[in-house]
C-alpha cells in the first residue's frame, strides 16, 4: 500500500516560513497527509493493541508473543517518515512546523492526535540542526523502533488500564449480581419463611376447625346417645307404666270380678238365705197349717159327723 508520496526538497523549500504549505504537491498538503494518517494510525494502534494483548495474555498464559515491531508497520512507518523529512528538505523547524498542523487537522482528533504528536516528537528529536544529515543520514528505522517502543507501551498501558477497568467492572456487576443474588436469596427465605408460616397457621387453623369439628360431632353424637338413652328411658318408662297401668288395670279389673263374685256370692247368699228363710217360714207354717187344715177338716169332719148323727 502507497502511504506517502515524497516530494522534493525544492518544492519544500518554496514553502517558506510563514507561508504555508500551499507549495507541496497535492498529496502532500496536511489535510491529505492526516486523511492517509487516519487509516496508518489504524493499523498501528491494532498491531500494537495486538501485541499489548498478547503480551498481557502471555503473561498468564506463557504464549509466546512476536518480539519487535510488526511487519507491516516496519513498512509504514519509514515510508512516512522518510516522505515528511524530504517533504520539509530536512529542516527540523519545517518538520516540527509541519507535524504540529498536520496532527492539528480534524480528522486526527483524540488518540490519533496524540499518537501523530507522539510520532512528531520521536522524529524531531532524532533530527539534527543539520538539514544533509537529517535528509540524507537520518537512522528512519532507528526512529520507528523507538516510536514503536513508545507506540506499545501507551497501547499497553491502555489496554492495562482497559483490562483493570474490565475487571473492576466485572467486579462491579459480579458484585452487584451477588449483592441481587443474596437479596434474591433474603426475599426467597423470606417468602419461604411467610409461607411456612401462612402454611403453619393454616395449618394451625386446619387442626383447630378439626377439633372443633370432631368436638361439635362428639357432642352431636353425645347429645344423639343422650337422646337415644332418654328416649329409650321414655320408653322404658312408658312401657313400665303401660305394664303398671295394665297391671292395675288387671289388678281393678280383678278386683271388679272379686267384688262383683263377692256381691253376686252375697246376692246369691241372700236369694239363697231369703229361700231359705221363706223356706223355713213356710215349714214353720206348715204345720200350724196343717193344724188348721186338720182341724177344719176335724170340724168338717164333726160338722158332718154331727149332721150323720
Amino acid at each position: 500500500m502507497v502511504i506517502l508520496a515524497a516530494c522534493s526538497p525544492a518544492q519544500a523549500a518554496r514553502r517558506g516560513r510563514g507561508g504555508g504549505f500551499l507549495s507541496l504537491s497535492t498529496e502532500m498538503q496536511p489535510q491529505v497527509v492526516a486523511q492517509t494518517l487516519v487509516k496508518v494510525e489504524d493499523e498501528w494502534r491494532a498491531e500494537a493493541r495486538a501485541s499489548a494483548e498478547c503480551n498481557a495474555t502471555g503473561a498468564l498464559s506463557g504464549a509466546g508473543c512476536e518480539g519487535g515491531a510488526p511487519r507491516r508497520f516496519g513498512k509504514s512507518c519509514p515510508t512516512v517518515l522518510s516522505a515528511v523529512v524530504r517533504a520539509s528538505a530536512g529542516d527540523r523547524g519545517v518538520v516540527q512546523e509541519y507535524l504540529d498542523e498536520i496532527c492539528a487537522q480534524e480528522q486526527l482528533k483524540g488518540w490519533r492526535s496524540r499518537v501523530c504528536q507522539t510520532f512528531s516528537f520521536a522524529v524531531t528529536a532524532a533530527m539534527t540542526a543539520d538539514v544533509y544529515e537529517n535528509r540524507e543520514e537520518l537512522d528512519v528505522a532507528s526512529v520507528c523502533r523507538d516510536f514503536w517502543k513508545g507506540l506499545a507501551e501507551d497501547e499497553k498501558a491502555i489496554v492495562a488500564k482497559e483490562r483493570a477497568e474490565q475487571e473492576a467492572s466485572e467486579r462491579e456487576e459480579a458484585a452487584k449480581k451477588a449483592a441481587v443474588a443474596k437479596e434474591a436469596a433474603e426475599k426467597a427465605a423470606k417468602e419461604a419463611a411467610e409461607l411456612a408460616e401462612r402454611r403453619q397457621a393454616e395449618e394451625a387453623t386446619e387442626a383447630q376447625r378439626r377439633q372443633a369439628e370432631a368436638a361439635a360431632e362428639a357432642k352431636r353424637q353425645s347429645e344423639e346417645e343422650a337422646a337415644r338413652q332418654a328416649a329409650a328411658a321414655q320408653s322404658a318408662a312408658e312401657q313400665v307404666s303401660a305394664e303398671a297401668d295394665e297391671r292395675q288395670r288387671e289388678v281393678e279389673k280383678t278386683l271388679a270380678e272379686a267384688q262383683h263374685a263377692i256381691q253376686e256370692t252375697e246376692s246369691t247368699q241372700a236369694q239363697a238365705n231369703a229361700t231359705n228363710a221363706s223356706a223355713a217360714l213356710r215349714a214353720e207354717e206348715e204345720p200350724a197349717v196343717q193344724n188348721s187344715t186338720n182341724a177344719s177338716a176335724s170340724g168338717v169332719n164333726a160338722t158332718q159327723s154331727v149332721q150323720k148323727n
